[in-house]
C-alpha cells in the first residue's frame, strides 16, 4: 500500500547509503521514494525507501530468500533503517517507450515465457505480484557493468521490480481466494470483474495479458512482424473478463512453451500464404495446443 505523502529522506537512510559509497541523484517518482544513485565508479543504482507496511518489505524479502532460476525478482540489498527499509538495486532498463520487447516475434515470445515463469514461481509460494505492468519490469541489457558487487545480474533476463502491491496469502491459485480490499493495493489495470471481490492470482494473469496486449499499441508504427493469431488468442484468454476462464499461471507456463514452439516452427505461414489462410491455419494450431497442454 503506497502513500501520496512526499518522502523526506532521513539521515539514517543517507548514512546507510554513504557507508556503501553510494550517493543519491535524481528522483524517479512523484513521492520522492525512488531515486537514482551512483557509487564512486559511477555505476548506476536505484534506491527505494519503503515505509513500514510489511506487505512490500516481507514479500520482497521472501522472494530474495528463494534461490531458483525461476525467480525473476530484481537482485537487490534490503537495508533496515529506523522507520523504513531501503531496497538498493542495480539500475536496469525499464520496459517503456522504445525499450519494449517487440523487436521480433522471438524476443516477444521469450519475454512472455520469462514472465509467466516469474509469476508462476510467485504463485507457487502463495505470493501475488499485484501490479504487473511495463513500468514495473526491467531487463538486464548488454551495456550493464559486469562488476556490480554482490548482484548476480544475468544479461537478457527480465526482472520484476516494485513489490508495493504484493501480498502473501494462506491460499494458493485455484483455491477460491477472493479479496475485498483490492483498492488498497491496486494495480495499473482495473479488474474487468469489478473491484469488490477479486481473485488476486487471476488478476496477475489478467495484468500479464493486458500488459503484452497494450504494448502492441505503442509499437504499432515500428513493429516488424505480424502478431500471430495464435498469440492473440492466448492474450484474449489471459485477458478474459471472467476470471474463471483465465488459466492459472501454471497452465499459462505450459501454454506459452507450446505456443512458442508452434509459432517459431510456422513463421512461414504469414510469410508465404495469404493472410486469411495463414490466420485460419494458425488458429488450428492454437486449438491443438489447447488440446494437449
Amino acid at each position: 500500500m503506497s502513500s501520496d505523502k512526499q518522502h523526506v529522506w532521513q539521515s539514517d537512510e543517507l548514512e546507510a547509503l554513504a557507508s556503501r559509497g553510494i550517493s543519491l541523484q535524481a528522483r524517479m517518482d512523484i513521492r520522492n521514494r525512488v531515486r537514482i544513485a551512483e557509487d564512486a565508479s559511477q555505476r548506476g543504482y536505484v534506491v527505494k525507501s519503503m515505509p513500514n507496511d510489511p506487505n512490500e518489505r516481507d514479500a520482497l524479502r521472501k522472494m530474495l530468500d528463494l534461490p531458483s532460476p525461476r525467480n525473476h525478482t530484481v537482485p537487490c540489498e534490503l537495508i533496515r533503517c529506523n522507520s523504513t527499509a531501503l531496497a538498493l538495486m542495480p539500475a536496469l532498463r525499464v520496459l517503456v517507450g522504445t525499450h519494449r520487447p517487440y523487436g521480433s516475434i522471438d524476443i516477444l515470445l521469450d519475454f512472455i515465457e520469462q514472465m509467466v515463469e516469474a509469476l508462476d514461481f510467485m504463485h507457487e509460494h502463495k505470493l501475488v505480484f499485484g501490479d504487473f505492468a511495463a513500468l514495473n519490469l526491467v531487463q538486464a541489457t548488454d551495456n550493464i557493468p559486469s562488476d556490480f558487487p554482490s548482484f548476480n545480474i544475468i544479461r537478457g533476463r527480465y526482472y520484476l521490480i516494485d513489490f508495493g502491491s504484493s501480498r502473501s496469502f494462506p491460499k494458493g491459485p485455484g483455491e477460491g481466494l477472493l479479496i475485498d480490499d483490492w483498492s488498497a493495493y491496486p494495480g495499473h489495470f482495473d479488474p474487468p470483474e469489478g473491484t469488490e471481490m477479486v481473485d488476486p492470482y487471476a488478476y496477475d494473469v489478467y495484468s500479464l495479458g493486458e500488459t503484452v496486449y497494450d504494448g502492441f499499441r505503442y509499437v504499432a508504427d515500428t513493429i516488424t512482424f505480424h502478431p500471430p493469431m495464435s498469440l492473440l488468442h492466448m492474450l484474449d484468454m489471459l485477458r478474459s473478463p471472467d476470471p474463471s476462464l483465465r488459466p492459472t499461471m501454471r497452465q499459462a507456463v505450459r501454454i506459452a512453451g507450446a505456443l512458442r514452439s508452434w509459432i517459431l516452427a510456422t513463421t512461414w505461414l504469414y510469410r508465404y500464404l495469404p493472410l486469411g489462410v495463414a490466420k485460419r491455419l494458425d488458429y488450428c494450431g492454437w486449438r491443438l495446443i489447447l488440446c494437449f497442454v
